[in-house]
């Protein structure tokens, strides 16, 4: 296995033409990744995940600082040393062969192709999926799910020692990206690899991952479990990235020590803030309840969403031109342009300076 570690990671891409503004794509980035410990890259299209994953790889070169395997700088390795298994989001098969012989690159260039059967055998008998049926088709004759099963026995089909992952399910139905994702972490549990995982989606991020690093641009905003980064999140940023439906933002301004809301109402502060000072309160829907008239803010129902395996309905609502969502009962009778109460879990609530972002506590 290996630990993986970046040191003050830089990269920026530079237009050729000198027509664009460069690109800072990575900036001052560190991260240490544990032998065998599964981490998510986690964060929304062009924040940079995708090319850590190709710096770590050794696809890309930094501008500046470095990036070891176990201590040792990723140029003093061979490439061939290096242990690496990598399944992109567009699968990168070759055209012209039989997925046979793409699985069995690694081994054939080192005259091991006679363990190809087994090998395909071994990622069949984990994941519960007959991949065997597919080794005599070409890319042409295989759906997206199938290209991708191919894709991913080829990276299992080596001496591994660090598997990467670039949003691999990307491009699949939501029906075979659930199926995709338990064989991968049956292939994850028995292949005790260090794994590095990129994706935007958060139930992804959930099934795989023992540590999420939220990253916007090209830098670390925040690292831990899903469960902690989710419940206690040190910015707005990640407060609204993370968690659906999507928490509730309402802006205000500090009065005499107190978050005032103006018809939204009032809330202490976990901490002083002058008065005058811009406050951002978050609440996630579920702390929004319904309540009766005589103890809570009308709101006009503008949308009705059912969510029936969660067993709720998300209730879209309109004040004054601000607009929120809460949880209520599913099939409780509420339409589109009804009014209704509701009451705001103000124990439940984060506090953020609006101008930086950043958590007050």
């Amino acid at each position: 296995m290996r630990t993986i570690t970046l040191k003050d990671v830089n990269k920026t891409f530079y237009d050729k033409s000198r027509k664009l503004t460069p690109v800072l794509a990575i900036k001052d980035f560190n991260l240490r990744v544990e032998d065998g410990e599964a981490v998510v890259l986690l964060g929304p299209s062009g924040c940079g995940k995708t090319t850590l994953l190709r710096l770590i790889a050794g696809l890309e070169q930094p501008d500046s600082g470095s990036i070891f395997y176990n201590g040792i700088p990723l140029d003093d390795i061979r490439i061939e040393d290096r242990g690496i298994g990598m399944v992109f989001q567009n699968y990168v098969l070759i055209p012209h062969w039989e997925s046979r012989r793409t699985v069995g690159f690694f081994l054939r260039l080192r005259d091991r192709e006679d363990e190809v059967p087994a090998h395909v055998k071994t990622v069949a008998n984990i994941t519960g999926v007959d991949i065997e049926s597919l080794m005599g088709r070409f890319p042409r004759h295989l759906s997206g799910g199938e290209k991708q099963r191919v894709s991913i026995a080829r990276a299992f089909a080596r001496d591994l020692e660090l598997l990467l992952f670039d949003e691999p399910f990307a491009n699949l139905d939501a029906k075979f990206r659930a199926q995709a994702r338990v064989e991968l972490k049956r292939l994850i549990q028995e292949f005790n690899v260090t794994l590095i995982y990129v994706t935007h989606d958060q139930v992804e991020a959930m099934s795989v991952a023992d540590r999420i690093v939220v990253i916007n641009a090209g830098r670390i905003i925040q690292a831990g479990a899903y469960e902690a980064l989710h419940d206690d999140p040190d910015s707005l940023f990640v407060a609204e990235f993370l968690g659906t439906p999507t928490i509730n933002s309402f802006w205000g301004r500090v009065s005499d020590g107190e978050w005032d809301g103006s018809y939204m109402g009032r809330a202490s502060l976990p901490r002083f803030r002058p008065n005058g000072a811009e406050v951002i309160v978050g609440l996630r829907p579920e702390h929004i309840h319904l309540c009766d008239a005589d103890s809570g803010i009308p709101a006009v129902i503008e949308r009705a969403i059912p969510y029936y395996a969660e067993k709720f309905t998300l209730l879209e609502v309109w004040l004054r031109k601000r607009r929120w969502r809460l949880q209520a009962p599913l099939g409780a009778p509420q339409e589109p342009g009804d009014t209704i109460h509701c009451r705001l879990d103000w124990s439940r609530a984060f506090f953020f300076d609006a101008s930086s972002g950043a958590r007050i506590r």
